[in-house]
């Protein structure tokens, strides 16, 4: 698990094995997984990830993007584990704003 870069792309979210992206909110707890689907990537996607426009549901544009490396991972990130931990964080609703 880790935070998306800037050199990642929606190729690389629709390549890796686990083709979630996980984002969790810096204001309040709230987190979900997108799917490549969800999030239109490809093989071919040069957007980079950290320039999606993603809208909490508490109305913050302020998310962390994470990359997953394996399955297991995504339930540990909904549980609340983080690449860099921060207090507050739960599982919760989104919204992606496109």
């Amino acid at each position: 698990m880790r935070i998306a870069e800037h050199g990642d792309t929606g190729a690389t979210l629709a390549r890796s094995k686990v083709p979630y992206l996980g984002v969790s909110c810096s204001r309040c707890p709230h987190r979900v997984l997108l799917s490549a689907v969800q999030l239109e990537a490809h093989e071919h996607d040069r957007r980079p990830l950290w320039r999606l426009p993603l809208l909490c549901r508490c109305g913050s544009r302020d998310v962390r993007r994470v990359l997953l490396d394996t399955p297991d991972e995504s339930h540990a990130f909904l549980a609340g584990d983080d690449p860099v931990k921060h207090e507050g964080q739960s599982n919760g609703l989104w919204s992606p704003s496109f």
